[in-house]
């Protein structure tokens, strides 16, 4: 296939669907499984104060657009949840987030979007072992650092599977 024609097939925002009849309908806008969506957070993250199952909000950062239709306008809220969190520990280890994206919202619908980001802590597990050989128990005392996503830090979902677009009138 020649890379005019392959630029030809990723660009073209219309797909044809057949009709239950057999017959074509007209064409129509579609936004493709696997569009990337960038997000960014809206309040800061952290392993300390979020829990397991939290929701939280991000706004969609840029427009993402079919063809010369915008699908999901910029500043259209978003959410996502707190897949698993891990609290920092003793003997150096650090604490965890592990956050799942879940939908952007555009009027009433909900667009379905697929990503995880995992944040990790520092690590203080040589220090504490270290300490544990020299002093005994006092490497129990010695703890990782709380992970943390800061408000405004940049996430990327993509959206689940293909949906038809109306366009605006």
């Amino acid at each position: 296939m020649s890379i005019a024609a392959l630029l030809l097939l990723v660009s073209a925002p219309t797909a044809q669907v057949g009709t239950p009849a057999g017959g074509a309908r007209k064409a129509e806008l579609v936004l493709q499984a696997g569009t990337a969506v960038r997000l960014k957070t809206v309040t800061t993250l952290h392993s300390k104060t979020n829990r397991q199952g939290e929701r939280f909000e991000m706004i969609v950062d840029e427009d993402v657009r079919v063809g010369s239709h915008i699908a999901i306008p910029r500043g259209s809220p978003a959410f996502g949840e707190i897949a698993k969190q891990t609290a920092k520990g003793p003997y150096g280890k650090a604490g965890g987030l592990e956050l799942r994206l879940l939908y952007a919202s555009v009027g009433d619908r909900r667009i379905r979007l697929d990503g995880e980001q995992a944040e990790k802590g520092a690590s203080s597990e040589a220090a504490a072992i270290v300490t544990g050989f020299v002093s005994g128990a006092i490497g129990a005392f010695i703890s990782g650092k709380s992970a943390s996503v800061p408000a405004g830090t940049i996430l990327t979902g993509y959206v689940h599977r293909d949906l038809p677009l109306l366009p605006s009138k």
